[in-house]
């Protein structure tokens, strides 16, 4: 990742590999929906139940095993939606600080139109060294922006360890980004995905501007 122009390097930046980046989302991903990161969730009436239990056991021994209660299928719905939205939150925050950074260099974007297009160069050169591909509109509010060859996309569908993770699922994170970026700027909006289809490397990001 590029930093400060201002950096006293020989090439004026400082970077990153490219592929540490992508072998780092990938193992992002991985953390947050199936590893130490995914969520488990224990629904509200067992957890009065089990701090009931605890309480009534009041002499039993402080170091005794905990009890876990089994999921089911409507918890295991749950636990995976909060994992997602964790992921998706975490690349909201660097969205946010990427303006503080980016806007150092740059003017700031005031209008609609001049944040989205923000997003497409300014975003995605510092952390892809490329633009957006496609920047499409409804003129009603809706914009899609399209990376025809999403590098992290490509490399995480490559991996034979991410079958059972949806392409949809490996777009959250920059989903966030894009979210965190429009906020900071003031824009009211949500980013989401359409469904990826498989095999394919194409990163279609709505944007759907909130009125008000």
């Amino acid at each position: 990742l590029p930093a400060s122009p201002m950096e006293n390097t020989p090439s004026g930046t400082r970077e990153v590999s490219s592929t540490a980046f992508e072998l780092l989302f990938i193992e992002m991903v991985n953390h947050f929906l199936r590893g130490p990161g995914a969520c488990s969730y224990l629904p509200p009436a067992s957890a009065a139940a089990a701090a009931s239990k605890s309480s009534s056991a009041a002499g039993a021994a402080s170091d005794a095993p905990e009890m876990k209660l089994p999921l089911g299928p409507d918890d295991a719905v749950a636990a995976s939606a909060e994992s997602r939205a964790r992921l998706e939150s975490l690349g909201f925050d660097v969205g946010q600080r990427l303006v503080e950074f980016i806007t150092l260099y740059t003017p700031h974007p005031d209008s609609e139109l001049d944040m989205i297009k923000f997003v497409c160069k300014e975003v995605w050169e510092t952390l892809f060294r490329k633009q957006i591909d496609e920047l499409k509109t409804n003129g009603n509010g809706l914009y899609l922006l399209q990376d025809l060859d999403f590098k992290l996309l490509k490399n995480a569908s490559e991996s034979a360890d991410n079958d059972d993770i949806g392409k949809e699922d490996l777009l959250l994170f920059p989903s966030g980004i894009i979210s965190g970026v429009l906020s900071r700027l003031g824009m009211r909006c949500t980013v989401y995905v359409e469904a990826v289809r498989i095999g394919d490397t194409v990163a279609p990001f709505n944007v759907r501007v909130e009125e008000g």
